[in-house]
């Protein structure tokens, strides 16, 4: 099969993309929908050509929810030890909605799993879930504690389902440059109690200080809303 027959397979690529109007029906508005799968089928395509499966990170719907989420996905990607760190460089790192994975991967997952592994060798594409749990969300602001806990948990998820590499500092030093700049579907942003900074983005509007304290290791995380739009 030809790269061209298999993204047609596959579900990814200009047939799927070139329907916008079917993609946005299943969106609410607030939702670029056309934006979202446009950076799955490039993480998908990319993962094809390296011969790596595509490991989602779930944006989840409720957005307080996306907030935890985007503070523990932060903790592991800027302090997880370097031997689960290794192992993610044998993955394509995408961001993405439930619904829009959905779209492209049929066999993904029920519900709102933490991620998603998605096979790329093979069409109908194979995925499985990726459940941790991540304890409290109640308690995570100002809870440096809970800062170990989620990086172990995620950690402990990740070699279980990633092979070992070899030459662990160097492997970790390469993704950490590569996917510590942006990753697809997500941008960078920042919080020490004082408002949010996005990073890469002008023109942000300022809120004032007294939001609460935010842990060192916190502090900079994934943002997974419309940065025109900044929540708080």
């Amino acid at each position: 099969m030809n790269r061209r027959d298999f993204f047609r397979a596959a579900g990814v690529g200009l047939g799927l993309i070139g329907a916008p109007h079917l993609i946005r029906d299943a969106f609410a508005a607030d939702v670029d929908p056309l934006e979202e799968v446009e950076t799955l089928s490039a993480a998908f395509q990319r993962a094809h050509e390296r011969g790596v499966p595509m490991l989602v990170l779930v944006i989840p719907e409720d957005p307080g929810r996306r907030w935890f989420a985007g503070h523990a996905f932060g903790e592991l990607l800027m302090h997880g030890p370097d031997a689960t760190l290794a192992r993610l460089t044998q993955v394509e790192l995408v961001c993405a909605r439930m619904e829009s994975l959905r779209l492209l991967v049929p066999s993904a997952p029920k519900g709102e799993p933490h991620m998603v592994l998605v096979q790329t060798d093979r069409v109908p594409a194979p995925s499985a879930a990726v459940k941790v749990d991540l304890g409290s969300e109640e308690a995570w602001w100002g809870d440096s504690s809970g800062v170990d806990t989620r990086i172990e948990a995620q950690a402990k998820a990740l070699d279980r389902l990633l092979p070992a590499v070899a030459d662990e500092g160097r492997n970790a030093e390469t993704f950490k440059a590569r996917l510590r700049e942006r990753v697809p579907g997500s941008h960078w942003a920042s919080e020490g109690g004082c408002g949010t900074t996005i990073e890469g983005v002008e023109n942000q509007r300022m809120y004032a200080c007294g939001m609460g304290h935010v842990p060192q290791r916190s502090r900079r995380f994934l943002y997974f809303f419309d940065p025109d739009e900044l929540v708080y």
